[in-house]
């Protein structure tokens, strides 16, 4: 379930604060690397940081099915709402665990519930969010008190593109 504005609030009326960041963007747009050294800085300069897995890298790791072009709409958007479900649990059980911090806590999630958007043409979007009761604005501005949206670096060199450091990675440079 997407938090409610009482529910944000409440996670900041913790002890110390919490902070929630997403990290997005298109395949090899450094998104590993910058998790990795965000998480560095803040470490060094007092914060107490959580990493939020990517949802979908652990479905895949799991062998479950990703959508495929010729997965049938029906099946396309089940398969969205249990994945974006399963990285608001994720996310809401790392906010749970820093609640019980010391000190405050930045909580950096590798992709976020909006990153299926990108993966689904309009009418399966719209069809997820109309089964699920979300919305775009809830989804893309409630949930995080920051997004970082990065640009992928395979865009126009193909010849830099990698799957190498992500054995999830299944996207394309076109992608």
């Amino acid at each position: 379930m997407v938090a409610s504005a009482n529910e944000r609030e409440g996670i900041h009326q913790s002890k110390f604060p919490i902070t929630r960041i997403c990290i997005t963007g298109g395949p090899c747009a450094g998104k590993t690397t910058a998790l990795a050294t965000l998480s560095l800085h803040l470490k060094q300069i007092g914060y107490r940081v959580l990493q939020v897995p990517e949802a979908a890298t652990i479905l895949m790791k799991g062998g479950a099915l990703i959508q495929t072009p010729n997965m049938s709409f029906s099946n396309a958007v089940k398969f969205q709402i249990s994945l974006m479900k399963l990285q608001m649990n994720l996310e809401d059980i790392f906010v749970e665990i820093a609640q019980s911090s010391d000190i405050p806590t930045i909580i950096l999630c590798d992709r976020g519930v909006m990153d299926g958007s990108a993966y689904t043409d309009e009418n399966v979007w719209q069809a997820i969010l109309d089964e699920s009761g979300w919305s775009t604005i809830q989804l893309r501005d409630r949930r995080y008190e920051a997004v970082i949206h990065m640009v992928t670096a395979a865009d126009g060199a193909d010849n830099f593109y990698s799957k190498a450091n992500n054995v999830a990675r299944y996207e394309t440079s076109e992608q």
